[in-house]
């Protein structure tokens, strides 16, 4: 996402304008553009109510001159990742997972874009 000279608006108490390239780490977590790139489609489910598809591959990656092989399943509803699944087919115990479990398209406040509380880190 390329979010030079751009600006997007943030709701809430005081509505606001913030550079693109604020929000953008927000918008990467939940959009799914480009996200299917090198998966293979595996079906079709329905999550949170929608129509979606279910991805799986693998991608290999180095991170500080360490390679990994993660094992990747994805759920897409376009255009939002759903669901994201990757574990190291090497490591048995690094793995990621990060899900949706409420989505409500709208206007976004500063409320939502904060932890829950007592979720901060020091």
């Amino acid at each position: 996402m390329d979010g030079a000279g751009a600006s997007g608006l943030v709701g809430g108490t005081a509505p606001r304008s913030e550079p693109a390239a604020e929000l953008a780490h927000v918008a990467e977590q939940i959009l799914a553009h480009g996200k299917d790139a090198g998966l293979r489609k595996i079906g079709d489910v329905t999550v949170l109510g929608r129509a979606a598809a279910e991805y799986r591959g693998t991608a290999s990656v180095t991170e500080d001159g360490a390679p990994y092989h993660n094992e990747v399943y994805r759920v897409i509803a376009a255009p939002y990742l759903l669901v994201e699944k990757l574990h190291d087919s090497q490591v048995p115990g690094l793995s990621y997972q990060r899900e949706l479990i409420s989505l409500d398209e709208g206007s976004v406040g500063d409320a939502d874009l904060a932890p829950p509380a007592g979720t901060r880190p020091p």
